[in-house]
């Protein structure tokens, strides 16, 4: 067709005489070589294009067979997020004979087939999560064949592809470390041991420290250890924590710092991290070291709208990267925890969490007979907290659990 163009270009360039029939017959051929050149186009974008993480692929013009088929084919809507895709129709097309719409789910995870007939007046939905696999991101190959049946018997189809770059997302939970002397690091055996212990957290470009003294076969639990991070990607590019400890004590001079990681936090599996190191200064002294990771592979049901109201963060639903646009991941001045992973009630009422700067729970103020006893953090309902919550818009607290209170509060103090 476009050698055809082009011939028809050089024939008008030697100034032949142009007949009504050939100038009828170059218009037709103008319209067919701008439809077939747009189909082409479309049908590359297609098969090639790649959508973002959430929201609608680009719109494309398809030209089936038939007009349904045209009208369905081009009410096809896809969103993506983690390893689940959603493909919708649009509701409200009058079609004069059904459609089948059979979608086909290809990946190096899993294959898999789903069909529906279109339905008028809600439209379709076709919800798929690909399997985890090895948790990478992969591409998936999505194979859209339309379906319509013709009066006479047999019918027609439409053939529609789309690849799809998925990226699986995690919640990722490191739980406070344990760490045990095999023998003590100091020469006198009557004296505890200096330690201390260094860490690399998954997302920190810096070494953490935290110093303790213990004996052989002492137990102690670093608590400011855990950490905890909401839609992580392999892509993010965070690490697995790297940790190492030196006998401060007497004698021992300078410190050096464990290595820092390489190994990938994501993808990985849930379970209990085990190792042991010696001692980088003074000893020599060997400790073991373990802390429970866990894993939650991310599900998106609801990518063609809001999330609903449940899922927002309150009293009892957690605080989260994905609910919040505050920087809750990140604890703040002291904090053994975070503020995200809890939720509001456990922030207020439950002694174990303690978000602040200082490293102080909220009733060890806001106690029966403490500094603050106007009201017992211990006891507070939601609906009781809720009465008094914009009250903390005036108090000397951080900014950010101010602002997510007074958010919990505008919604009417949701669970």
């Amino acid at each position: 067709m476009l050698g055809q163009t082009r011939s028809s270009s050089t024939a008008c360039n030697t100034r032949r005489p142009v007949t009504r029939r050939g100038t009828r017959w170059g218009a037709i051929l103008a319209v067919m070589v701008a439809l077939v050149t747009a189909f082409a186009v479309a049908a590359v974008a297609g098969v090639i294009g790649r959508s973002p993480v959430t929201g609608p692929l680009q719109t494309l013009t398809h030209v089936g067979p038939t007009p349904d088929l045209t009208a369905v084919a081009n009410a096809l809507s896809l969103r993506h997020k983690s390893l689940t895709t959603l493909v919708t129709v649009r509701p409200g097309l009058a079609l004069t004979r059904p459609v089948e719409i059979s979608i086909g789910y290809y990946s190096p995870a899993a294959n898999n087939r789903i069909t529906q007939y279109y339905v008028a007046s809600t439209g379709n939905r076709f919800l798929y999560n690909d399997r985890e696999g090895d948790g990478r991101p992969r591409q998936m190959r999505m194979d859209i064949t339309l379906r319509q049946d013709t009066p006479g018997g047999g019918g027609h189809t439409f053939a529609v592809t789309w690849q799809v770059n998925l990226d699986p997302l995690y919640d990722v939970t490191i739980s406070p470390l344990k760490f045990t002397l095999v023998n003590d690091c100091d020469s006198w055996p009557t004296r505890d041991s200096e330690i201390r212990f260094q860490w690399y957290s998954p997302d920190s470009p810096h070494h953490l420290n935290y110093s303790f003294s213990t004996g052989k076969l002492n137990p102690i639990t670093i608590n400011q250890f855990k950490w905890s991070r909401a839609e992580v990607s392999a892509s993010a590019n965070l690490r697995m924590p790297a940790v190492g400890f030196w006998e401060s004590d007497t004698g021992s001079v300078g410190a050096v710092l464990p290595t820092p990681p390489k190994v990938n936090l994501v993808p990985g599996k849930s379970g209990t991290v085990k190792g042991n190191r010696q001692a980088m200064i003074g000893g020599p002294c060997v400790a073991n070291f373990e802390y429970p990771i866990t894993y939650q592979l991310r599900w998106y049901p609801y990518l063609e709208a809001s999330p609903p109201a449940a899922t927002a963060f309150g009293w009892t639903n957690l605080i989260t990267s994905a609910n919040t646009t505050e920087p809750v991941g990140t604890r703040l001045g002291n904090a053994e925890d975070a503020i995200g992973g809890n939720n509001i009630r456990d922030i207020v009422t439950n002694a174990q969490v303690k978000v602040r700067p200082d490293n102080l729970a909220c009733q060890a103020c806001h106690i029966t007979g403490g500094s603050r006893p106007a009201w017992d953090a211990r006891s507070q309902t939601k609906a009781q907290f809720c009465g008094r919550v914009m009250a903390f818009n005036g108090a000397s607290k951080p900014q950010i659990l101010k602002n997510l209170f007074n958010n919990w509060g505008s919604r009417g103090c949701p669970d």
